[in-house]
């Protein structure tokens, strides 16, 4: 896989720039909503599978995440 480079543009106005992040929260909103209970049980596998060094003790951990 290669890297790929995107050019953003750092001359926004405040109104420009609030408008994007409006946008990113309104994607990561329904995203959320759409992939949440997922993403949620992905984080959790991969930290079921993280290897312990040794010497290390592994707590519960059994809260939920919110996003």
């Amino acid at each position: 896989m290669s890297m790929k480079l995107t050019k953003l543009p750092t001359y926004w106005d405040a109104a420009d720039a609030q408008l994007v992040i409006s946008f990113l929260e309104d994607l990561r909103d329904l995203l959320v909503e759409a992939y949440g209970d997922e993403i949620i049980d992905m984080h959790q596998c991969m930290a079921e599978n993280t290897l312990l060094a040794e010497g290390q003790t592994e707590l519960p951990f059994t809260d939920l995440v919110e996003f």
